[in-house]
């Protein structure tokens, strides 16, 4: 769409309808205004151009449409902002749709609306643009660029003080560390946009303030702070009901009944799983797979293999049809259930495919949690030392090369060592990450 002044637009008007300067002038209007106005050395009037809409529209049917004041007094800057409008629009619409293929023709189409922006001065719409760049790189994967364009978007928002954008970019870039398995920075960032939240109540919106709860409680359970995350729990239930969202209501319920389940507390883990599955057909199918690969955790624990099997089987049955972020957690618990059937040839090929579809995610937490299962498999092989070795060695680089991972994970990396070693009766390297894992809190 072109950006065409004024006087630029009356010109070609005249000369489509087939009109001369002359053909516009009246007792008001003068050719030489008229030729002023075309070149941009004098302004249009609001009364000049009503006078030249009338002369037009005797033409219209030359023209194809009628033409209006405010179209004929329309500002290159107000143009300006109507193409920025729709095209920001218009990537909003396609990043939220299925046809978003191609991310390289949204930042061609994105970089020539900054490059409006920037010429046009608009710098209310920086924020905007910054905020749709952070969803496309989120979208995508490309985490560490958007929490760098949510970064960009905060400086609007705190010169507006804009309480619940401010919290809401806080949030998105806590979702960026999060994704990235930087939990520590996660819970930071979750926290700063809930105190922003709090020490402005009579300006938030309560939905707000409950999604973003809900990714503190999330991250909390990620660190195995259960208590703490069971203390946001219940901050959650006490807002009001009228504003809960039921969807994340019955993600808190799945979050909640694993804690139980991993504090040893079994009976409220089945109850809420019995709540959930009676509910199945009201849930989304994101919560259904997740649900459904909790309870196979559950029964694979309790050494009840068949059902184990059967809830899995029913994960993957969801396998196409929910977000692909979850697909790793999915197929690890597959492989976890072959590994406690000695199944190993099994797991190594579910591995692969695992480990494919974390790279292509850029999923620093499933990358590392499949070269601890690999190394995990190779352990139980006569033979399968030196893979084991090597595959832990591989979790120690990405963990290494992501200085904010948190800490847990460089835990679990000694503990598989001081496993590994264990089995080899490597006695030195064993003692060396046993001690390593007694000093943990200091490093």
């Amino acid at each position: 769409m072109e950006i065409v002044a004024p006087g630029e637009r009356i010109r070609r008007i005249r000369k489509k309808i087939g009109l001369k300067q002359d053909d516009l002038t009246s007792d008001k209007i003068t050719r030489s205004l008229i030729s002023m106005i075309e070149n941009g050395k004098r302004s249009l009037t609001k009364d000049t151009a009503a006078i030249i809409v009338e002369k037009f529209n005797r033409h219209n049917s030359l023209i194809g449409q009628s033409i209006t004041v405010e179209y004929l007094m329309e500002t290159e800057v107000y143009q300006a902002k109507a193409i920025v409008d729709k095209q920001l629009k218009e990537v909003e619409l396609l990043v939220d749709s299925s046809s978003f293929t191609n991310p390289k023709v949204i930042f061609d189409f994105m970089d020539k609306s900054l490059e409006i922006i920037d010429y046009w001065s608009l710098e209310e719409y920086r924020s905007k643009f910054f905020l749709l760049q952070g969803k496309v790189y989120y979208s995508i994967y490309q985490y560490n660029n958007a929490s760098i364009s949510y970064h960009n978007a905060l400086e609007y928002f705190l010169l507006e003080k804009n309480y619940n954008m401010l919290a809401f970019v806080y949030n998105e870039i806590g979702k960026c560390n999060y994704m990235q398995f930087h939990l520590d920075n996660a819970v930071y960032y979750y926290n700063k946009a809930y105190k922003i939240l709090e020490g402005n109540k009579h300006k938030v919106c309560k939905g707000t303030k409950l999604r973003i709860l809900f990714n503190i409680i999330l991250a909390y359970y990620k660190t195995k702070q259960y208590e703490t995350a069971l203390k946001f729990i219940n901050k959650y239930r006490a807002l009001s009901a009228s504003v809960i969202e039921a969807n994340l209501g019955d993600d808190l319920l799945l979050i909640e009944s694993t804690i139980y389940r991993e504090l040893g507390n079994n009976e409220n883990a089945e109850r809420i799983y019995n709540v959930l599955l009676n509910r199945k057909d009201q849930l989304r199918l994101d919560t259904l797979a997740l649900l459904y690969a909790k309870i196979s955790i559950h029964h694979r624990k309790l050494q009840n293999h068949h059902k184990a099997l059967y809830y899995i089987r029913k994960a993957f049955e969801l396998k196409h049809d929910i977000t692909p972020l979850l697909l790793p957690n999915i197929y690890l618990q597959l492989v976890e259930y072959h590994i406690s059937l000695r199944q190993y040839n099994a797991a190594i090929i579910i591995l692969n495919e695992t480990k494919s579809i974390s790279e292509k995610l850029s999923n620093n937490e499933g990358i590392i949690d499949v070269y601890f299962t690999f190394a995990s498999v190779y352990m139980r092989i006569n033979g399968g030392a030196s893979s084991a070795e090597a595959y832990l060695k591989k979790a120690e680089e990405v963990i290494l090369c992501n200085s904010n991972i948190v800490k847990g994970k460089l835990q679990q990396l000694y503990s598989h060592y001081a496993e590994l070693y264990y089995i080899t009766q490597d006695t030195l390297k064993f003692n060396y990450y046993i001690e390593r894992i007694r000093n943990f809190s200091v490093f």
